[in-house]
């Protein structure tokens, strides 16, 4: 133990001053060092700083601008959906959410994002020619043309609330970055209007054609009903003809006083050939020449009434919407691309690190030969 102590102690004694010219400091790293080898070479690092902030500037040139068109949406107001509405009509037994302000834009942000709309817009605008001017078709891939010019720059961001969002459209030209977001919201509408217009209408011939057979079934059921009930009466009235009975007291009211003939034909429990031949034949030519059972059918004006307002059910394109406008695209002042700020800053940095970093390497290959 007390020898580990003496050496502990020793161990931990200063250097005498008569060693420490004879020791090795070039393993000491010193900010004077640093900075006298960073003086030596700061025309190296002041070059690799200024060719990296020219490649920066010619990057910045060269590289062309990319404008960003943006257009704020909002969902429909009752009045631009009022002639979706169906009335009496279920959509949701029709796999349909209700024709409301919320699912109507959502239809509308669903169109916005479909592919297939997309291409149409951009084959109907020619918009290939904007993009690869007059360069051969064959020469391009036209998917990808598509993919990475067009449909990657149009996007649409909905809010939390669902009922509002935001368009934007990226282009070289403000100005046509714009017009373009500004077409291309037209055309969704348009073609959301027309989808929706085509579900209601395949509804409205669904459900005339559900009334009408279900009318149809009820007449037909009720129209031999009464020929059931016609031949009944027909076969009473043989009965009574053979016996003899023409007004319902001959047998209904036998036996009562005289002059209290007080029942009626109503009142009268007995077959109905004790009615007598005079209501039988009555009753018989009431039934045959009835023109409509309608109204003799449960729910059966109802049914008529829901059956001709599909019949008659139309719908004005003209006021319907499944958006709003909030605030159209305008030609932006700025371009979105390239960052001219950011980039020359990177630039700076960049340089001063590489430059730092050449000289010293340049230091230390002049001290290996």
């Amino acid at each position: 133990m007390p020898s580990e102590s003496s050496e502990n102690t020793t161990s931990r004694q200063p250097v005498p001053a008569y060693i420490l010219p004879y020791m090795d400091r070039d393993d000491e790293v010193s900010l004077v060092d640093l900075w006298r080898v960073m003086a030596r070479r700061k025309l190296l690092i002041l070059g690799v700083l200024l060719a990296t902030i020219m490649l920066a500037v010619v990057y910045l040139v060269v590289t062309p601008p990319v404008y960003t068109a943006e257009s704020r949406l909002v969902a429909p107001g009752i009045k631009d959906i009022r002639g979706l509405q169906l009335g009496f009509v279920d959509v949701k037994n029709y796999g349909i959410d209700a024709f409301n302000s919320a699912t109507v834009f959502s239809t509308f942000v669903r169109n916005f994002n479909s592919v297939s709309h997309r291409r149409q817009f951009y084959a109907q605008n020619n918009l290939k020619r904007m993009y690869i001017g007059d360069q051969a078709g064959g020469e391009i891939d036209e998917n990808r043309l598509f993919e990475n010019s067009f449909s990657s720059n149009l996007k649409i961001s909905l809010d939390q609330s669902g009922i509002a969002a935001t368009g934007r459209f990226s282009y070289q030209d403000a100005e046509q970055a714009a017009g373009l977001l500004n077409d291309y919201v037209k055309y969704i509408n348009e073609q959301t209007v027309h989808e929706l217009l085509n579900d209601i209408e395949a509804i409205v011939q669904t459900e005339t054609r559900r009334l009408q057979q279900q009318l149809d079934s009820k007449l037909k059921v009720a129209a031999q009903e009464r020929q059931d009930q016609i031949t009944q009466y027909r076969e009473a009235l043989d009965i009574a003809r053979e016996l003899g009975i023409r007004e319902p007291t001959d047998i209904a009211l036998a036996g009562q006083p005289a002059g209290q003939t007080t029942a009626s034909v109503e009142e009268i429990n007995d077959p109905l050939y004790a009615r007598g031949t005079d209501w039988l034949e009555a009753e018989i030519r009431a039934l045959e020449s009835r023109k409509s059972d309608l109204p003799f059918i449960e729910d059966g004006y109802e049914l008529q009434g829901q059956l001709l307002y599909l019949q008659s059910f139309s719908i004005n394109e003209k006021g319907l919407s499944t958006m709003r406008v909030d605030a159209p695209a305008y030609p932006p002042y700025r371009p979105d691309k390239p960052k001219k700020r950011l980039t020359l800053i990177l630039a700076v940095v960049v340089g001063l690190l590489l430059g730092v970093f050449l000289a010293f390497f340049v230091e230390f290959l002049s001290k290996v030969k």
